[in-house]
């Protein structure tokens, strides 16, 4: 039997025996803990003059950090007098067990152990002396020395410019930054990008790894970026995962609208050099006016006089230029004059006269109807020929029905389409009229089409849905009620949960977290990522007099994680929502400059040791760090960035991560004014869903701060 191995056996046996006593009613001292670091001699950078007649004493060497243990370090032990190097073949022990080589120096006095393999990063590890190891002069250590160091935290990736997702302006580079100074020797291997493209790696700064790209990405075209793990920091740790970063480069797009008798607007989807492309953008046939730019994306031309909708105008452009340098070309477009017709609405919702509620959100005016609508009406603001008119109305999906004729105010003409049938529910009707519209003497009313889209509001709720308002998300006690509520349908809908990392949540839910329509882009699903859950239960159950909500239990075998929620019916995907599902709650307060997260469980209990993450409105990681004894992290935020939401991950051996989440910033800003608790809800700060009364004092101590919500 080695050494090594005889040492473990007598470890084990005298803790098995510590075990029996005490078991026994025995008064034990404690023995020592591996936990807890034994007291140490001064260390020194090197080795003082040995002494040969001495009592052997050992020690770390000065330069070695316990705190921040280099995960491909040795461990250097320093001894008062020449040792034999044959009384132990391993006389450097671990707990955790550790393969590794020792060697001495040429005196005896300084033992070298330098591991197998790289050290878990961010562990405790306790080095002790084999009891066998003797000194030359045959005296052993009385006490033989202990050590607990503690291994330094990996390298982690706290921004990358340009953040992943759309792109909407081309990129010559792209730049990742990281929590700690990395080795900046360079090795190809650690970065790929597919599909693949030339690159040239460069570290901007010790921190910064600049990814040089020979080639701006193609549009409309998709990229993954990987930066692989093993990557080390200039202290030994290294990178313990792949970070993967999406892009797809947007192609370039641009929109053209009236916004008055002699304005239009081209609206891109690229921020512009407006330097560099300039204003020398030409209309044909010619129109007097002049343009301007109101910001890099969007330019208007100013007419003296009304632009006439009887004529189509083309725009041709100059060389556009974005805010990186790079040229890029736009969809070609046309414009002509506001129509002179409008569809008759109810901007007022108290009023019916024309059963279509007209509504204005964002600067865009939407249409809505019921099924039963009577008519469609069509008012005329210039002397139209009646027959070209019935000739150049359409409605699309069609609906059988007759033209009438009838005089509005100042004796303008209107068309009357008298509906025959129902609409059909959840559809969009086209109202539109072509350009063969004629006025009385026969020449174009207008150059465009006039179209107008009315939507037919679903009252009987044929479209299940978990909402429209809020931040489309939802936190879980596990060991709660576990519900989700939602709107149902006349059918029973099946819910699935799919578990997503909290590295792919970030990625993901600053681009969908609005999501509240059936028409926005769907969650994407990876096609490997199987459901973790998947049921069709459902409830109602009475919240008032005639007032009833309707919820899906989630399955009690659903751990606690981060998931992605789809709810269909037959093949339809109707909606999905974020669920986070855990046995902790997060408050945090930000008021702009400082941010703290105070975890507890759901019984208020602090937490500590919780790995807390802050993102900004861009998904990047901004801030980490671990929560203390009583549950707090505080850190002071970067200047120009803005918490969009914080993390809590409690992680235990043998058990699926527990990540509870906190949002704060979508709607309003807290300020000094109030606590922001875990629920997403974008209150107001004065009507906040959790209010402290000294905004300027810390969070309770020694007890859970409790708010009613109603």
């Amino acid at each position: 039997m080695s050494h090594q191995h005889f040492s473990k056996v007598i470890f084990v046996v005298f803790m098995l025996g510590v075990l029996i006593l005490n078991s026994a009613g025995w008064a034990v001292a404690a023995a020592p803990s591996l936990s807890s670091t034994a007291t140490q001699t001064p260390t020194v950078l090197s080795t003082p003059r040995a002494e040969d007649d001495a009592e052997p004493r050992a020690w770390l060497d000065g330069a070695i950090d316990i705190s921040q243990f280099s995960p491909k370090g040795s461990l250097v032990i320093h001894f008062n007098t020449p040792m034999d190097g044959n009384s132990s073949a391993a006389p450097v022990l671990s707990w955790p067990s550790l393969d590794g080589s020792s060697s001495w120096n040429t005196s005896r006095t300084t033992l070298t152990f330098s591991p197998a393999n790289a050290l878990d990063n961010s562990t405790a590890y306790t080095f002790f002396l084999d009891t066998a190891l003797r000194a030359a002069n045959g005296k052993t250590l009385d006490h033989p020395a202990e050590w607990q160091v503690f291994t330094r935290s990996a390298p982690e990736v706290v921004r990358v410019v340009p953040p992943a997702g759309g792109l909407d302006r081309r990129y010559g580079e792209i730049k990742i930054t990281f929590d700690q100074e990395m080795d900046t020797g360079l090795d190809g291997g650690i970065i790929s990008i597919e599909p693949v493209i030339p690159i040239q790696l460069k570290w901007k700064t010790s921190r910064i790894l600049q990814i040089k790209l020979e080639e701006p990405f193609e549009f409309d075209k998709r990229y993954r970026l990987t930066l692989h793990s093993g990557l080390s920091a200039a202290k030994g740790s290294s990178l313990e995962n792949d970070y993967v970063w999406l892009y797809q480069q947007l192609p370039v797009q641009a929109r053209l609208e009236s916004i008055g008798d002699d304005k239009v607007r081209i609206a891109f989807n690229y921020s512009l050099s407006r330097y560099r492309t300039g204003r020398d953008f030409s209309i044909s046939p010619p129109l007097e006016g002049e343009w301007i730019w109101e910001s890099d994306r969007q330019i208007v031309f100013k007419s003296p006089t009304p632009i006439p909708a009887s004529q189509l105008y083309s725009v041709s452009y100059p060389t556009l230029v974005d805010v990186n340098g790079f040229e890029v070309a736009a969809p070609p477009v046309q414009f002509s004059g506001i129509p002179p017709i409008n569809l008759l609405a109810d901007k007022d919702f108290q009023k019916n006269k024309y059963n279509i509620q007209a509504y204005e959100y964002d600067g865009k005016v939407s249409y809505s109807t019921v099924e039963d609508l009577d008519a469609i009406q069509l008012e005329f603001l210039v002397p139209v020929d009646h027959a070209s008119a019935e000739k150049a109305f359409s409605l699309t999906p069609s609906v059988p029905g007759t033209i009438q004729w009838a005089k509005g105010k100042q004796n303008r003409d209107i068309l009357v389409y008298k509906l025959d049938q129902f609409l059909q529910r959840n559809t969009e009707y086209t109202i539109q009229l072509n350009s063969t519209l004629r006025d009385v003497q026969g020449q174009p009313v207008i150059a465009l089409p006039f179209t107008k889209i009315v939507s037919v509001y679903d009252y009987a709720g044929d479209i299940p849905s978990f909402g429209a308002l809020g931040h489309n998300i939802q936190i879980v006690d596990a060991l709660g009620p576990r519900r989700l509520q939602y709107a149902p349908a006349n059918e029973q809908a099946v819910f699935a949960a799919y578990r997503f990392d909290l590295i792919d949540f970030v990625e993901l839910y600053p681009q969908y977290r609005s999501r509240s329509s059936m028409d926005e882009p769907e969650i994407p699903i990876p096609a490997g990522n199987r459901p973790a859950a998947t049921w069709s239960n459902s409830s109602k159950r009475e919240v008032g007099e005639e007032n009833f909500i309707h919820e899906t239990i989630l399955p009690s075998n659903l751990g606690s994680g981060v998931y992605v929620v789809n709810m269909s019916i037959g093949e339809t995907l109707y909606d999905q929502m974020f669920v986070v599902i855990t046995t902790n709650t997060l408050v945090v307060k930000d008021n702009g400059r400082k941010l703290t997260a105070w975890v507890t469980d759901i019984n208020g209990k602090a937490v500590e040791k919780a790995e807390i993450r802050v993102y900004n409105t861009q998904g990047e990681k901004v801030r980490a760090g671990q929560s203390d004894e009583n549950g707090l992290y505080t850190v002071s935020m970067p200047e120009g960035d803005t918490a969009m939401l914080v993390s809590a991950r409690v992680r235990e051996r043998g058990q699926p991560d527990d990540v509870t989440i906190a949002g704060l910033n979508f709607a309003t800003n807290a300020g000094d004014e109030g606590w922001w608790y875990s629920d997403f809800s974008s209150w107001h700060s004065d009507n906040s869903s959790l209010v402290h009364d000294d905004p300027a004092a810390d969070l309770p101590e020694g007890r859970p701060l409790l708010a009613y919500i109603y």
